[in-house]
């Protein structure tokens, strides 16, 4: 055999021990239980933030939402508006927390309707509509 047959064999027997299954090592422990829809949905952060206190804005072309943000516990809330003037709803955009005074907020308005009252970092607004 020459170099080149030796070397043609070698890899073919590479290639087949390579195909080969591998024996799989028992687990050292004991198994652990499955877990049950239970105890996922049991855990608030195991499904997202969804969207909080939705209200539309005062000339009705936008609906704004609360969000917790990200990350394990209670964390702080943002606030997004999406535009739906266009007949449909857009990318939500995140209100930068100095904006959020001059923003539309919830609140109630009075018989007429021609003005609103609303609190916001626990300052009081009126706005005329």
């Amino acid at each position: 055999m020459t170099l080149r047959s030796h070397s043609r064999l070698a890899a073919a027997g590479l290639v087949l021990l390579l195909s080969l299954p591998l024996p799989v090592a028992a687990a050292a422990g004991p198994e652990a239980p499955p877990l049950t829809l239970e105890q996922i949905m049991a855990d608030p952060d195991w499904i997202g933030n969804p969207p909080e206190d939705p209200y539309w804005s005062d000339d009705g072309r936008s609906v704004y939402y609360e969000r917790e943000r990200e990350g394990i516990g209670r964390q702080r809330k943002d606030l997004y508006r999406v535009d739906v003037s266009r007949g449909a709803a857009g990318k939500a955009t995140l209100i930068e927390p100095a904006q959020r005074a001059m923003e539309d907020a919830p609140g109630e308005r009075n018989r007429e309707r021609t003005r609103k009252v609303y609190l916001v970092d626990g300052d009081v607004f009126v706005k005329d509509l």
